[in-house]
């Protein structure tokens, strides 16, 4: 919690004689097999507004609050407090996201559902993120009293605009529902955001849009230059490529044939990358990739994906997910790597593999799917290749 003074006081236990809920103007009421209570939570110093609650929590699941088992989870701001029952101490506070307000909080499959303002989140039962919808227009529907809804398998999230997004517990899009917004737009409404704004968003949108389209062919344009380029040419590569990419840093060196959906231009690269034969690309949304790292021959990188439910897919929508690669990496011959993907510093993909799943910094990692084979350990000091020493002395 943000410098915020926390305090929980018991107003009362809960019974036909005593409603503490009358006592209590700011209050939490809670009751399962162990508490039946009425707390009074305070959070003082963190943000402008004093106090945060909520009254008369006759139904458990009310936006805001969570009873699950002994845990009463509640919903301040920004931030989930965790309060044991039936003492009332705080168990763990966390801040979820960053000056965004907190519109309830919901139990779903193993872990827990974070609905925000401009972000949904899905957490484990240790709090750790698991995936995070963000990037769409505010998640709350004024024409509906509840802008979630749970099911067994899925989630229903409206947003601003009347639009419901349906999520597995991997935070997949599995259905979109679009309606018309003539009549709403009437009403001041914000209206559909173009199909360009969606490319950074994490939003489904439709890739042959004109607009989109006659940007990327410019790209492209560069790029089939670029790929024509003769060997001798190398300080000519090194100044297209400050053209093509979104960014680019002293060193870098790319092996023609380079393959990109928009020519690099949301490719970002530190210091001294170098990038083998046949590197693609799907670069509908940013790559970044950290200084000093290697692709070997054949490496792709996706960011675009398209959904699951084949509706979707037969009218031809995608979204894109960014991929982050650190610094000091090195990924083999014919690695793939998947839409919204992290690789952490100074690791080491297989040859061969395909990344589904982040991986940390500092490990060997290697097949399908790319899974964590070691760290990278006292021996590689020693030996750079099977039984073959690293000579120091040799080596500048």
């Amino acid at each position: 919690m943000r410098d915020a003074n926390i305090t929980i006081e018991k107003v009362g236990d809960v019974g036909k004689d005593n409603p503490a809920t009358d006592a209590a103007e700011k209050a939490i009421y809670v009751e399962n097999d162990n508490s039946k209570a009425v707390y009074c939570i305070r959070l003082c110093g963190a943000y402008e507004r004093k106090y945060y609650f909520v009254t008369e929590l006759s139904v458990i699941n009310m936006e805001r609050v969570l009873l699950d088992g002994d845990m009463l989870m509640v919903c301040l701001w920004s931030d989930i407090v965790i309060i044991d029952l039936p003492t009332g101490k705080i168990r763990k506070a966390i801040n979820v996201t960053s000056e965004i307000d907190m519109f309830g909080i919901y139990k779903f499959k193993s872990g827990y559902f974070v609905h925000g303002e401009m972000t949904n989140r899905y957490f484990d039962s240790e709090f750790n993120m698991l995936w995070d919808a963000g990037g769409r227009d505010i998640f709350y529907c004024p024409e509906r009293e509840n802008s979630i809804e749970i099911h067994e398998d899925h989630i229903d999230v409206w947003d601003f605009l009347g639009y419901k997004y349906s999520y597995n517990e991997f935070g997949e899009i599995t259905y979109v529902w679009v309606r018309k917004l003539d009549k709403y737009a009437q009403k001041g409404g914000r209206k559909m955001t173009k199909m360009k704004d969606r490319l950074h968003t994490g939003e489904l949108y439709l890739p042959g849009d004109e607009e989109i389209m006659t940007e990327q062919t410019k790209c492209l344009e560069r790029l089939y230059d670029f790929n024509t380029t003769r060997p001798s040419e190398g300080e000519r590569r090194a100044a297209m490529l400050k053209e093509m990419l979104a960014e680019v840093g002293e060193g870098c060196y790319v092996e023609p044939p380079f393959h990109a959906n928009f020519g690099g231009a949301h490719v970002h690269f530190g210091k001294g990358v170098y990038a083998n034969y046949n590197f693609t690309v799907v670069d509908d949304t940013h790559i970044y990739v950290g200084d000093h790292t290697m692709f070997g021959p054949n490496v792709t990188l996706a960011t675009a994906g398209h959904p699951i439910l084949p509706e979707l897919r037969e009218q031809g929508y995608q979204y894109n997910m960014p991929i982050h690669i650190g610094k000091n990496c090195w990924l083999g011959a014919g690695v793939i790597v998947l839409p919204g993907i992290t690789i952490g510093d100074n690791s080491v993909i297989g040859a061969g593999s395909v990344v589904t799943k982040d991986i940390p910094a500092n490990v060997v990692a290697v097949g399908n799917p790319c899974r964590v084979l070691r760290e990278i350990n006292e021996r590689d000091r020693q030996y750079y290749f099977r039984d073959n020493k690293i000579d120091y002395d040799s080596i500048v």
